[in-house]
């Protein structure tokens, strides 16, 4: 007797013996991070880390959108669990130089316009801009060198005792 219908039946893909069941689970999740919300740790696999590269970068398109912590927070990911995933996937750290250049142009953009404080803008700017980091490095470079080039030199005029 046929079936009914014209496509084959799928096959079963039962495991029979917990090991296999065990060596499938491990192959499909390959991380885990410390969930905020759960207070557990949560088998992760690298589709679900492309899912959080795409929505950091949506973040990051936000205009209200200021600071990276507040998004890996947002998702219940702590800072120690996102840093080691962008070390080590790169289109994670994409998506995070993504979301720090756009993050940098927003900030730099609205102390200029007065929107923000100038001067608070200014201190955290090079934790999100690189070339601001370097013109920081650099001047505290100059400082440095300024520092031990200028020799203070104080004459006292001679007393005259009577």
């Amino acid at each position: 007797m046929k079936s009914k219908t014209p496509y084959p039946r799928k096959k079963s893909s039962h495991v029979s013996s917990n090991r296999s069941k065990k060596e499938v689970f491990l192959k499909r999740f390959l991380e885990e991070y410390y969930d905020l919300y759960t207070f557990k740790s949560k088998p992760i696999n690298e589709d679900f880390l492309r899912i959080v590269a795409q929505r950091l970068k949506e973040y990051a398109d936000l205009k209200e959108s200021y600071r990276l912590d507040e998004f890996y927070h947002s998702i219940g990911m702590g800072a120690n669990d996102f840093y080691r995933f962008v070390e080590k996937y790169e289109f994670m750290k994409h998506a995070r130089d993504y979301a720090k250049a756009k993050i940098a142009a927003r900030r730099e953009i609205g102390a200029l316009k007065n929107k923000l404080n100038a001067a608070m803008v200014m201190k955290y700017q090079p934790l999100f801009d690189d070339e601001v980091k370097k013109l920081e490095e650099w001047r505290a470079q100059l400082r440095e060198k300024e520092k031990g080039d200028t020799k203070i030199e104080v004459i006292i005029p001679p007393v005259k005792v009577s």
